[in-house]
Formats: C-alpha cells, structure tokens, sequence
C-alpha cells in the first residue's frame, strides 16, 4: 500500500471512461515503499494472477447480468411499443433478434457456470476462464448492441438504461486482458506450447 503523501507518488490525471467511471493514472517516480507496506510476499506476482482469474470470472459475470436486464428490457419495450398498427414484437425480423439475444445469453451461462465449477486445489482452471472471458464480454456486447437496436432512437440516447449498460459491457473487453491476449492464451494450451509475444 502506497500512502497519496509518499514522495515520488502521485496521480498524473484524473479520466472519465466510456462508462463514465473515474480512472486515475498513478505515477510512481522513484517511489520508495516500505517493507511493511508489501502486503503479499514470495511470488507475489504469480500468486495475483491465480486471484485474478476469480476477478475475471465475477467481471463477465456482471456483464452477463447488464446483458440479461438489456434483453429483459427489449422484451418488454417490443410488446408495448407499437408501429404500423402493430407491436414491434409482431415483426419477424425482431423475433429473430430476441431469439439470438435469448440463445446467446443462455449459452453464456452455460459457459460461466462451467468455468465456475472448474475450480481444482483452490484454483480455477485458466483455459476455463479465458474461454469464458471472451465468450461472456463479445457475446454481452453483441446482445447489448441489439437491445440499443430494439428501442430505437430512445436506446441511442445518454441517459436510457440500455445504452448505459452497453458502456459498462463494453469494458469487459479490455479490462482483465484484452480478447487477443486470453485468444493467445487459449492457443497456446490448446497448442501445449508456450507463446511468446515479446521481441526476440
């Protein structure tokens, strides 16, 4: 733990994301820490990453739940709003889309649930969870994307629920390691080789 008043710490600015959240980048310049202050020793690292995969699972699981209450909301709005005479849940065209958004979210919670349960010795097995990462945050952001499509010009606006939550999802993405890094990882246990990314 780094106390704000610690010489050669401080915070280079202050960011708003997509999804209106506060991110602040640090910068630690000739920071020096005490020994008291580490709060995880031996390995530190490696043992952060092994934690880090339960975050990664509890991250999709969040964009799976904004997905769900998306498609939720679509389903109501199209057997409300009307055009033409008619629900827009009359149209078949937007059933096809509510069936992909329910196939979709299902097989998403099929595969969260998998890598939830694949938990040996206390670790979560990380071909699991890479799976999972990228299936559950490209998977939610498609159905997010179609939930803004069914409400129209109101899913498009700042404010409507929808479209906060497609904010949020999209994040999943790239916080956690981003889907070409998990995409890496997967091949190479799929390979059994170790991939390289770094400049030789």
């Amino acid at each position: 733990m780094v106390e704000k008043d610690t010489p050669g710490f401080s915070i280079l600015r202050n960011d708003h994301n997509m999804a209106d959240e506060d991110q602040a980048q640090l910068l630690f310049d000739d920071c020096r820490v005490p020994s008291g202050n580490v709060l995880v020793t031996g390995n530190a690292f490696g043992r952060l990453i092994r934690i880090y995969n339960r975050n990664r699972l509890s991250g999709v699981a969040q964009a799976l739940g904004m997905a769900t209450a998306s498609y939720e909301d679509a389903l109501r709005h199209v057997q409300v709003r009307r055009q033409f005479g008619r629900e827009l849940a009359d149209f078949q065209g937007l059933q096809w889309m509510l069936a992909d958004m329910a196939m979709q979210l299902n097989a998403c919670r099929a595969t969260l649930y998998q890598a939830a349960s694949s938990e040996q010795d206390g670790d979560l097995d990380p071909l699991q969870v890479s799976m999972a990462k990228v299936f559950i945050a490209e998977t939610c952001v498609r159905v997010c994307d179609m939930a803004i499509q069914l409400f129209g010009g109101y899913g498009y606006m700042a404010e409507a629920p929808v479209n906060q939550r497609y904010r949020r999802v999209r994040g999943t993405a790239i916080y956690g390691g981003t889907m070409q890094i998990h995409r890496n990882m997967i091949a190479a246990q799929v390979l059994g080789r170790r991939n390289n990314q770094r400049q030789r």
